[in-house]
């Protein structure tokens, strides 16, 4: 793991990927408030159609909640997409463990102090089997 965690060829690797997922996701999110804008707009043309007598109030209604049904549908997706946006700290979370763990090197023998910094428990099954469970996790 720390030759992997410190390997700078794929932490780079891992950053030119985050920064593209972080573009694809605010060019998305810049195409969905555009579209938004014109479901607003549209909404507001088919009003002033209405006011004028140019429809009937019925076919306002109609446009209108198939509009407001796009705007909720698009406001949803933008919001899980802000979401991820924020949440993106998979780099953050390598470094900060790939700083303990470079703390501890070199590996020679596994200390006390190590185990109750990475492990936050270990069950042992009926058969024997441990299941470890560490304090860390760079997923998120």
């Amino acid at each position: 793991m720390a030759q992997v965690i410190n390997d700078k060829e794929y932490l780079n690797t891992l950053a030119v990927e985050a920064q593209k997922k972080q573009k694809q996701v605010t060019q998305i999110l810049i195409n969905i408030e555009n579209e938004i804008k014109a479901s607003k707009a549209k909404k507001k043309r088919y009003l002033e159609m209405l006011a004028e007598k140019q429809i009937t109030h019925g076919e306002y209604r109609e446009v209108a909640d198939e509009n407001q049904g796009r705007i909720n549908e698009l406001n949803i997706k933008r919001s899980g997409l802000e979401a991820a946006l924020r949440h993106d700290e998979f780099l953050g979370r390598i470094e900060n463990l790939r700083n303990t763990i470079n703390r501890f090197l070199p590996l020679e023998d596994i200390t006390e102090e190590m185990l109750h910094h990475f492990v936050e428990r270990i069950e042992v099954d009926k058969s024997g089997i441990p299941k470890i469970t560490y304090r860390f996790s760079i997923l998120p």
